[in-house]
């Protein structure tokens, strides 16, 4: 009954105007269509023309469906049911993707998996919208940014037992635990041979921070790409484009299981050797930084070992961590 009940409590958590207008702000940046004079209610699993049921859909004055919201954690993704929630948005305000839009929110550890559904999507929509670089409106996204645009306005909120902050945090919790996202500090695991003790959580890093990081280099200008590939000794990499004076270049964030085993940090961000990127004047920006002196060049690569603080869990452990790599990116882009 958990995504049940996720959904029962966003319903209920965007009849208030101080959440609603945040999420509709991350709609915004999400789908690059703005829908704030439109929605005039959100309702859960309301019926539409064909009998179906979204989760999620923020209605206009007229009741028709400006946002249809489909809520995943571990239930199937089906394309069928995204595009026929698009269908019957398209048949009220046509193929426009500024008119509205079907948002499918998912756990970052499964936009590889959504990004290949709605990928799959095209065939099934009306011959008009087919073309439509974000298809017509139709789009993904991770749980854990949505948790973090009300996490940015908690501290503005009226704080106790029976107000809207409350109820937040039960909501945050409640996908903690659907997300499986709790994470207690792992201590000196990560600095001293011993990481495999934590493997399933420090594996999971690389999804966490990159998922952060991609949405802050997202509105810091840089671009955003989603990527998952699993290699030995360079296992989980999540890769981020950061573009720069020079052509793009690629980093990615893993786990050097080699390294981690010989007690080292196993959390490494590797800038990657390229024929079009600069990755000479990566190394020297790198070099003359506090970076330079753990650095390495193996394969041709340059990686940069990114420590994990041992007391810190949670938020706390990729809100550092994040910062960390951002600090990195700094150097690459400015030399700062």
């Amino acid at each position: 009954m958990g995504e049940q009940s996720t959904t029962r409590a966003v319903a209920a958590l965007l009849q208030h105007p101080e959440l609603a207008e945040p999420f509709l702000d991350w709609v915004r940046t999400t789908m690059q269509i703005d829908l704030h004079e439109d929605i005039v209610a959100f309702v859960p699993e309301a019926i539409d023309s064909t009998g179906k049921r979204p989760d999620i859909v923020g209605i206009d004055a007229q009741g028709r469906p400006r946002l249809t919201v489909e809520l995943k954690f571990e239930a199937k993704i089906d394309t069928r049911q995204i595009a026929a929630y698009r269908r019957e948005q398209i048949t009220h305000f046509g193929p426009d993707r500024h008119e509205s839009a079907t948002i499918l929110v998912v756990p970052v550890k499964r936009l590889t998996e959504a990004a290949d559904a709605l990928g799959r999507i095209t065939s099934l929509l009306p011959e008009a919208v087919r073309e439509d670089d974000l298809l017509a409106g139709t789009g993904f996204a991770p749980w854990e940014e949505w948790i973090r645009e009300w996490d940015r306005i908690l501290d503005g909120l009226p704080q106790g037992p029976a107000t809207v902050a409350a109820d937040v945090v039960q909501f945050k919790a409640l996908c903690r635990a659907l997300l499986g996202s709790v994470m207690p500090p792992l201590g000196n695991a990560p600095a001293g041979g011993d990481w495999r003790d934590r493997e399933k959580d420090i594996l999971r890093l690389p999804d966490l921070v990159v998922s952060q990081l991609n949405y802050m280099l997202w509105h810091e200008g840089y671009e955003r790409l989603s990527g998952a590939e699993f290699k030995v000794p360079y296992r989980r990499r999540r890769t981020i484009t950061i573009s720069i004076k020079w052509p793009k270049t690629e980093a990615d964030l893993g786990i050097r299981t080699d390294l981690g085993d010989a007690g080292q940090t196993p959390l490494w961000l590797r800038i990657r050797k390229s024929r079009y990127g600069n990755l000479e004047l990566v190394r020297s920006r790198v070099a003359s930084s506090r970076f330079g002196a753990h650095a390495r060049n193996d394969a041709g690569h340059l990686w940069i070992p990114i420590a994990i603080p041992p007391d810190l869990g949670e938020d706390a452990l990729i809100g550092s961590l994040t910062q960390e790599a951002l600090a990195i990116v700094s150097v690459i882009t400015d030399g700062a």
